[in-house]
Parts: C-alpha cells; structure tokens; sequence
C-alpha cells in the first residue's frame, strides 16, 4: 500500500467520523465521560499559537528563538465513543487543525494527510462562586502517527486556554501556547 493511499484512507476515515459525531442525536441516552457544561466548553473552533521555546533539533539557531506559529484548531465532543491512541487513552473530543509545524522544524506534512487531533478535559475541583473558572485541557496533534506528534498541557475556560507544549521528537522541542476562541 502506498504512503498517499494509507494517507488518503486515514483522511477519509477523520472525515467520516467527524460527520457522524456532528450528525449524533444529543438527545440519545450516552454515558458522558465528564460533566457536560464542563465538556461543552471546548467545543468549537479556536485559534491557536505555538511559541517555541526549545528547538527540535540541533540545526535551529537559537538565537532566532522564541518564535512563534499560528494556526486553526476546531474540536467537537465524542459522545461515549472509546478512543485510544499511544499519547492519550479516552478523549472527550477530537478534530483537526491547521498549522504549519514545518516552521518550528517538523517535517513537511505528506500531501493527502488529514491533520487530526484529539483532547481530554479534565475539571478541576471549584470551591465557592470562582468568577474565572478554569480546568484541565491536554491536546495531542497528529495522535496516529506519535513521532510528530504535540502534545498540549494546560488550563482552559470558555474564552481562552494557556500551557505548555512539547514535541514527540529526539530533542523533544517544546515551548508556550495560547488558544483563543475564534
């Protein structure tokens, strides 16, 4: 099988499966994987900058760092499906992204690759009437194939998410980043 047919198959099956998650009764019985006010948060399309901090390999002139890349994130909520890939075991959602890691160092993307996604959230206990509330969020880029892969670590509410992110590769690169609803 060849590496654009493999690609195309993968692009295909991310289609599908966004197309049935969008297309999901909300009203059908489900067994939700966190609280849904919680869950609903993070959906959406976003805007998303990556800051590198620490480059990916020894070719990158740190004198040019940080530098920094934007792009496009939009994230829908699985609903009771059970997903799992070798950077992250139960998302509560998934969806695709448009940024050019090739600007932080990471290999051009093979033409016909659908660029994936997936994320988990986690609430973090409240106490009182907190006005600027705030949870977990992990988001791994590119799950399906874990040498490129990013992996995001950091806190969310409804209008902006802020942490760190580290890259699946020798040097293991990384950096800040900052999402923005859109």
């Amino acid at each position: 099988m060849t590496r654009t047919f493999r690609g195309s198959r993968r692009a295909t099956a991310s289609m599908l499966a966004l197309l049935v998650v969008l297309g999901c009764d909300r009203g059908s019985a489900r067994t939700s994987a966190i609280d849904e006010s919680i869950a609903s948060r993070l959906v959406g399309t976003w805007n998303l900058t990556l800051v590198l901090e620490r480059p990916l390999s020894l070719s990158t002139d740190t004198k040019t760092l940080p530098r920094s890349v934007a792009g496009t994130v939009a994230l829908l909520e699985l609903d009771g499906e059970k997903l799992s890939f070798e950077g992250m075991s139960a998302p509560t959602h998934m969806g695709s992204f448009r940024v050019d890691l090739s600007a932080l160092g990471f290999p051009p993307r093979e033409g016909g690759v659908f660029p994936d996604l997936v994320a988990r959230v986690v609430a973090i206990p409240h106490t009182g009437a907190a006005v600027n509330v705030r949870d977990s969020v992990y988001i791994v880029l590119n799950p399906e194939s874990p040498r490129y892969s990013v992996r995001l670590s950091g806190t969310f509410n409804a209008d902006a998410a802020t942490g760190t992110w580290i890259a699946e590769s020798f040097l293991g690169g990384g950096g800040t980043f900052v999402m923005r609803r859109r």
